[in-house]
């Protein structure tokens, strides 16, 4: 079997969600010859990563052959501008992507329609693979019934951003918490970006009846677990429905409404007592962001696919007896 290598980013805000995918689909490597790099290619090895771009220029790619991304949200993270103005994700071998929704995305000349700016990659590079961290959700027993108040937790996206105006609720929900804790037992998880301990949040999840998230990975691990998610859509910025984020997934479940919008503080309080499961048109949105065939086993799904898919760097190497392998690539091959 061939080696895999797991290809970290530098970014400090992100180690610890680095470690956790890695260590969900490398427990399906055993027997494989598994390796880890910051930023560094290994010549014998198929190279994975969870980050398009470099941390220390963000107009360079990782160095890796197979890219997932590090989240579940949309974010139009798989149409990032490389240096040339070009998608950085045409520099990748394969993409692995959680549902339709995205491979979609990906393959549809409207959301790119500048010959420059296009994803070039073909149907069979682009592959979909699941969630990993939703396989540990949703092995894990249900939590029983208990007395007392419903359990809240506010999870909202990093507002650490290149716009004018971030997406994120945070801060600007801070000021309700405490009017919350009137009513619920309340929990706060920030954005690794925006506090110091870099622990991703999955406990949290577990344990709450309602999720209030905006537009980050949160939300719908929440509808997937099928807790009562809901968005203080009062706080969120015109642009996720008017801009170029629009046409995300974040956008579209602004635009049409998908799941619970609370317009105001007083609406989200009757919003979470009700505590309601995702309903049918959250359900079938869902289908689309999270294939449904690997809920449970994506971690394994995955591992697979780093074993089987074809690497044409690879390929070479073998074909001129290791030569190709101890070159590096070119930056960004071209495959217009």
């Amino acid at each position: 079997m061939r080696p895999v290598n797991f290809v970290y980013n530098r970014s400090a805000d992100y180690k610890l969600v680095q470690d956790q995918l890695f260590g969900l689909i490398e427990r399906h490597l055993q027997g494989v010859d598994v390796s880890r790099t910051i930023e560094e290619r290994r010549n014998d090895a198929i190279n994975f990563g969870v980050h398009i771009r470099l941390s220390r220029n963000r107009r360079l790619p990782m160095p890796i052959d197979v890219l997932m991304s590090h989240g579940l949200a949309d974010k139009s993270y798989f149409l990032a501008a490389g240096e040339d103005g070009g998608r950085l994700v045409n520099c990748y071998e394969h993409v692995i992507v959680a549902g339709e929704w995205f491979k979609t995305r990906l393959r549809l000349r409207r959301w790119h329609p500048l010959r420059k700016k296009r994803v070039v990659l073909r149907p069979e590079q682009i592959r979909i693979g699941g969630w990993p961290r939703i396989d540990r959700l949703l092995s894990a027993p249900p939590a029983p019934p208990r007395a007392g108040p419903v359990r809240l937790l506010w999870a909202p996206s990093h507002n650490r951003t290149a716009r004018e105006k971030s997406f994120s609720s945070y801060p600007a929900f801070m000021p309700f918490l405490e009017p919350l804790a009137r009513d619920f037992d309340v929990r706060v998880s920030l954005h690794p970006s925006n506090r110091s301990d870099k622990t991703p949040t999955h406990g949290d999840l577990e344990w709450a009846d309602v999720v209030v998230s905006d537009f980050g990975t949160l939300l719908y691990e929440a509808w997937a677990a099928r807790k009562c998610v809901i968005m203080p859509s009062w706080l969120m910025s015109r642009e996720m429905t008017e801009g170029r984020s629009r046409y995300s997934a974040e956008g579209y479940v602004y635009r049409k409404s998908i799941g619970n919008h609370a317009r105001s503080f007083d609406e989200l309080v009757q919003m979470a007592k009700a505590c309601a499961p995702p309903d049918q048109r959250v359900e079938a949105f869902m289908n689309r962001i999270l294939d449904r065939r690997y809920r449970g086993s994506s971690g394994e799904r995955i591992a697979r696919l780093l074993l089987d898919l074809p690497v044409r760097r690879l390929e070479l190497a073998s074909a001129s007896t290791g030569r190709e392998a101890d070159r590096d690539p070119a930056p960004c091959p071209a495959r217009d």
